[in-house]
């Protein structure tokens, strides 16, 4: 799947997925999952897409 973080929200994102990793080896991966499978259900309902994106956007 293709998505695109807003910057900021990649930078709170890495800095997640690192302090995951920091508490146990292979959270941090577990993490990436798990965000991905979420980001993978948004895409299936498109409905959802336009609304979330600008919402997480400016939020």
């Amino acid at each position: 799947m293709k998505y695109e973080f807003h910057p900021e929200a990649f930078r709170e994102y890495a800095h997640a997925v690192s302090r995951y990793e920091e508490r146990q080896r292979g959270l941090g991966g577990r993490f990436i999952q798990s965000v991905e499978i979420a980001l993978t259900a948004f895409a299936k309902h498109l409905v959802v897409g336009p609304c979330w994106k600008r919402t997480f956007a400016a939020g």
